[in-house]
């Protein structure tokens, strides 16, 4: 799972070092590439916080962000 977050972020850093002047296509570049890439991320740290146990996670869980005040 670890392994596969790394790539996902790499893959992530890759689409977001995209450049384009024309802001069209660069808003579609964004659209197709670094949203699901965003989304493939998240969806790997969701699924590694629910294994790894509370005690040995360090920073506060999603759940947890959204019941801040």
């Amino acid at each position: 799972r670890v392994s596969a977050l790394r790539r996902a972020c790499e893959s992530l850093e890759r689409a977001e070092s995209h450049e384009d002047a024309d802001l069209e296509k660069h808003m579609h570049h964004v659209h197709e590439k670094v949203v699901p890439a965003m989304a493939e991320v998240r969806r790997l740290c969701d699924e590694i916080e629910r294994v790894v146990p509370a005690d040995l996670w360090p920073l506060p869980t999603y759940a947890e962000l959204l019941l801040m005040r």
